[in-house]
């Protein structure tokens, strides 16, 4: 069984000091400025959210997730893979492109549990789990993510009910790589129990995310597939063969797989389809590459709704194109289509980041099969589109403030393209 002090050499590696800490801006009273790490970090910062390629979110944005945590071993493990890729900025007063990598609490609890669940021994006498602490009664959320590892056999409570000091377990370790970044010692955040934890006062109440053992996919989910971080890119690190827990590995999806969903073919246009259908098209390719985005970030859930939200569409779609593209038909396809997004809207993808883009520019192309010119009628059919209409402007998003969807008697405007 590993000790609490090889563990913590474990994730010393990963040099999670030297992380930009992106969330300093308002957790400025959890930075150690004692310590020349705090002292440095603080610079960082400052430096890193006066560059213009910095994306730091103001906290008010934060209480839906920037970021779909990942639900699997699998999707952490990749999340840690991916997260050691650097970015450039200029962080010093020489104006030198210094390679960084920029994270908030968050994305240290995601970067840590991937590391330990792909660490054979740790996950054969450990359970991995990621909670939210720093209970805010006000608001009702919990400001801040850690991850603890948790003795095998222990299932933590589950949500609604909360993680307490009573109800704690005996022989638990703290994993708070966010601390680190904040200056403080790995000997008071990483695999340290709780009374020498550096934020101990704010840990409870907290709330269980995730926990290994009740993970589905875990015995399925290799390790070995990290190396401890070097400065280089990761895809350039040669790694150890993977091994599996229990039985031979049916290996997830990793950045550089295949991916693993399955999408339905679109079957080719007939020219007197093409007016109404090219937007349509053009807006499902971006659907299904923001799917396998989704899959890559290990967002598995996600990316399966999203899968289904794109054969969804294809089915209408593929449907559609055999009929006659009369009023009758084109009802049915819009129908179809708006309740399709309404569920999609609906699922988890409601939380991830650019579907708010992607659900607009969807609506869009539905409402362009009425906007073609060759109906001025006020039928039902167009008044549900209006009525679709209204709906998504409700939620579009801030990049495309001022846009509206088209009036269904109105000449189309070409669909704005979004990035996620």
């Amino acid at each position: 069984m590993p000790t609490p002090k090889q563990i913590r050499d474990r994730l010393i590696q990963e040099q999670y000091q030297k992380f930009v800490v992106a969330d300093i801006g308002t957790f400025r009273w959890c930075l150690n400025r004692k310590s020349p790490e705090g002292v440095a970090s603080e610079k960082r910062y400052d430096a890193y959210s006066k560059n213009p390629l910095s994306r730091t979110p103001p906290f008010n944005q934060w209480s839906s997730p920037q970021l779909i945590a990942p639900d699997t071993a699998q999707g952490l493990i990749n999340f840690a893979k991916n997260r050691n890729k650097k970015m450039g900025f200029t962080l010093n007063e020489d104006n030198e492109k210094l390679p960084v990598r920029v994270s908030e609490c968050s994305n240290f609890a995601y970067h840590s549990a991937g590391v330990l669940l792909d660490d054979p021994e740790i996950r054969k006498d450990y359970d991995v789990a990621v909670i939210g602490s720093m209970y805010n009664k006000k608001t009702d959320q919990y400001q801040h993510n850690i991850t603890l590892l948790v003795p095998k056999g222990t299932v933590l409570p589950q949500p609604p009910e909360q993680l307490t000091k009573e109800n704690f377990p005996s022989g638990t370790l703290i994993v708070d790589p966010w601390a680190v970044g904040m200056g403080h010692s790995p000997e008071h955040a990483l695999a340290v129990t709780m009374d020498k934890f550096a934020f101990v006062r704010s840990l409870f109440p907290a709330t269980v995310n995730y926990q290994s053992s009740l993970d589905k996919t875990l015995a399925e989910t290799p390790t070995g597939n990290l190396s401890p971080y070097t400065g280089s890119v990761p895809s350039s690190v040669e790694h150890p063969r993977p091994s599996v827990e229990s039985r031979p590995p049916n290996i997830p999806r990793s950045s550089s797989q295949p991916s693993q969903l399955q999408f339905k073919g679109l079957e080719p246009l007939p020219e007197n389809f093409t007016p109404l259908l090219k937007r349509f098209d053009e807006q499902l390719k971006e659907v299904k590459k923001q799917a396998i985005s989704l899959e890559t970030r290990g967002h598995s859930s996600a990316a399966l709704e999203a899968q289904k939200f794109y054969n969804n569409l294809v089915d209408e779609r593929n449907k559609f194109i055999k009929q006659e593209p009369n009023d009758t038909n084109k009802k049915a396809f819009v129908d179809n289509c708006s309740n399709h997004i309404r569920e999609a809207q609906n699922s988890e993808l409601k939380h991830a980041r650019g579907w708010k883009s992607i659900f607009f520019n969807i609506a869009k192309a539905v409402a362009f099969v009425f906007t073609a010119g060759f109906y001025t009628k006020q039928t039902t059919s167009i008044q549900k589109v209006n009525s679709m209409k209204e709906a998504l402007n409700d939620i579009k998003p801030k990049s495309v403030e001022g846009e509206q969807l088209q009036e269904s008697n109105s000449p189309p405007r070409s669909p704005l393209q979004h990035s996620n």
